[in-house]
C-alpha cells in the first residue's frame, strides 16, 4: 500500500510546536511514539550519511494494516531479514523473531 511517512530530523521542532517543553511532558503526550520514531529514523539517516551512503529507508504497510516502521536495505545482505526493535526501555533482549535494543544503544548498531 502506498502510504508516505514524514520524519523530521530535528525532533525539537515538533516538540516545540506541540507545546512539549520537557521530557516528562513528552513521556505522557499522545504523539510521544511518533516523536520517538522520528528520532530513531533521524539517527539512522545521520549514521548512513556520515559514511557517505544514501539513507534508503522505506516504510511498509500491507492491506491488512500490518506495519513495519523502517525497512533498511544494507548492501549485499538484502536476502537476510533481521528484525530489530529500538524501544524506550533499558534491557537488551534476544527473541526468536529478532532483537530488542534500548534507545541508548541506537548508535551501537551498524546501520550501513
Amino acid at each position: 500500500m502506498k502510504a508516505p511517512k514524514l520524519y523530521l530530523h530535528d525532533t525539537g521542532l515538533p516538540c516545540w510546536l506541540l507545546g512539549i517543553r520537557d521530557s516528562e511532558s513528552l513521556r505522557h503526550h499522545a504523539l510521544c511514539g511518533a516523536v520517538f520514531e522520528s528520532w530513531v529514523a533521524s539517527e539512522i539517516v545521520k549514521a548512513r550519511r556520515n559514511r557517505g551512503l544514501q539513507p534508503d529507508l522505506l516504510h511498509y504497510r500491507d492491506r491488512g494494516g500490518m506495519e513495519v516502521d523502517l525497512v533498511l536495505e544494507r548492501g549485499d545482505r538484502r536476502r537476510k531479514v533481521e528484525s530489530l526493535v529500538i524501544y524506550g526501555g533499558n534491557e537488551r533482549q534476544a527473541r526468536e523473531s529478532g532483537r530488542l535494543m534500548p534507545w541508548r544503544a541506537v548508535d551501537e548498531v551498524d546501520w550501513c
